[in-house]
């Protein structure tokens, strides 16, 4: 027997054994951002992140508004200037435009921060109750659905979201 057909024998027996160690195997799904929507704790924490930016946000939208208006005005007026106001007000208006920039970006980053943070120290009570349905229905691994690009409709029956949030919602 020469080496490749030695090593595609050797691979035909590794696919099939792989094969049949899959076939035995229960495989989970489980939408974690379905449960964190779904369970009171959850939604708590979301609507607790939604209130601590609200105003944030109001105040951004605020100086936006007002950002565009003076914008407005100077291109209104910007023909009847002289040199020295328009590169005044040209140099005023970019300076609150980055002050602007550099404000909403601040506030994304907190906010996603804030998000992370949330998001870590909830998926301990979420990992927590996947654990135990997995357990108490003998699944051997349980994927996240937004991680598989795709699943077959026949996986719907091994879909645990409804017995997680279940589950959550008695603790």
């Amino acid at each position: 027997m020469n080496n490749s057909t030695k090593i595609l024998t050797a691979l035909i027996a590794t696919i099939s054994i792989s094969g049949l160690a899959q076939a035995s195997a229960k495989i989970g799904i489980i939408n974690e951002a379905k449960v964190f929507e779904g369970v009171p704790q959850g939604q708590a924490k979301l609507e607790s992140l939604k209130e601590k930016f609200q105003e944030k946000g109001q105040e951004l939208v605020t100086q936006q508004k007002a950002l565009q208006k003076k914008i407005m005005k100077f291109q209104k007026n910007e023909s009847t200037m002289t040199k020295d106001e328009d590169a005044k007000q040209s140099a005023e208006i970019k300076a609150e435009q980055d002050d602007f920039q550099k404000k909403a970006m601040e506030a994304q980053q907190h906010a996603s921060n804030e998000e992370q943070e949330l998001e870590s120290s909830f998926q301990t009570e979420i990992d927590s109750a996947i654990n135990e349905v997995s357990k108490k229905d003998n699944y051997s691994i349980v994927l996240s659905s937004q991680a598989a690009p795709y699943i077959s409709e026949s996986m719907e029956k091994n879909d645990i979201t409804n017995a997680v949030i279940s589950k959550m919602n008695i603790k």
